[in-house]
């Protein structure tokens, strides 16, 4: 997963996303509990983002808008844990253990 890009909204903080599954099984629903830090350090907010499907050796691109959240206030993004990991070949805690998380934006993502 990297946070590929971001961008200043109207509403809050466009989040792009690239997500790749290398598990070599397809995955049909995939959701993160996700926790914002603002530049303090302190949390802004945990959500779920629901990622949906993740064919096996393809790529997505998933984007999430983070109402009320300007990303010049964001300083790191938390992949906190799994809520959904749907597969007919995988363990529910295939999505978090295997998990390899990056950024290309000016904000931190970390697992």
């Amino acid at each position: 997963m990297e946070l590929n890009a971001t961008a200043e909204t109207e509403n809050g903080c466009m989040m792009t996303f690239v997500v790749e599954s290398g598990l070599g099984s397809d995955i049909s629903k995939a959701s993160y509990q996700m926790v914002f830090f603002n530049g303090g350090g302190l949390v802004e907010r945990m959500t779920v983002l629901d990622f949906q499907d993740v064919p096996a050796g393809r790529t997505r691109v998933r984007q999430f808008n983070i109402g009320g959240a300007a990303c010049s206030s964001l300083s790191r993004v938390l992949v906190n844990d799994v809520a959904t990991c749907e597969s007919d070949d995988l363990s529910e805690d295939a999505c978090i253990v295997s998990l390899a998380a990056s950024s290309r934006s000016d904000i931190e993502l970390s697992n």
